[in-house]
């Protein structure tokens, strides 16, 4: 057994209770610095009310209104699938004026999009995506390629009305969130 003399005790106590109170204050300054991260990643898989985006494509669900930005440009999608394993997909667009965020008076379209070789092609007013399936309830849309800038919304919509870009429930992913 060591015999530890009175005087060195409490030089002892006294460095742990320093080390102590510096680990403490560096677990502190951690926490308060995480409040101030950025928002946490985005979602892997896309549910019936999210959106899911990764380092190479946004996951959308099919049924509901998800929501699009190139540049200034809103463009709503709808996607639903025609086939009971998802490679052929219907496609309904609505796109206000550019900059505007009323969809309304939107201009309207509708296409069909058939998966080929692992890629399938969606042009919905004026973006061109590049899409393929994931299961006959949701679908990736890839990130196009540099120069084109595109944003995902968080969340998805039942509806036209119900759109709101600026909800404050929503997050606008990116490309580079991921970079």
């Amino acid at each position: 057994m060591v015999t530890i003399p009175a005087g060195m005790k409490s030089s002892l106590s006294r460095c742990w209770l320093g080390a102590a109170l510096i680990s403490g204050a560096a677990m502190l300054s951690l926490t308060a610095g995480c409040d101030q991260l950025s928002d946490p990643l985005p979602p892997r898989y896309p549910d019936r009310n999210t959106v899911a985006a990764g380092p190479r494509s946004i996951g959308v669900p099919y049924g509901p209104i998800v929501l699009l930005r190139s540049d200034e440009q809103l463009v709503a999608l709808r996607i639903t699938s025609e086939s009971q394993l998802g490679q052929v997909i219907e496609i309904e667009w609505f796109a206000p004026p550019v900059g505007g965020k009323d969809f309304t008076n939107a201009i309207r379209g509708k296409g069909t999009a058939r998966e080929h070789r692992g890629i399938g092609h969606i042009a919905a007013g004026p973006l061109r995506l590049e899409w393929s399936r994931g299961s006959a309830e949701m679908g990736w849309i890839y990130w196009p390629d540099e120069g084109t800038d595109l944003a995902a919304c968080s969340r998805v919509w039942a509806s036209l009305d119900e759109i709101d870009p600026d909800a404050p429930d929503v997050r606008w992913y990116t490309r580079e969130m991921f970079e």
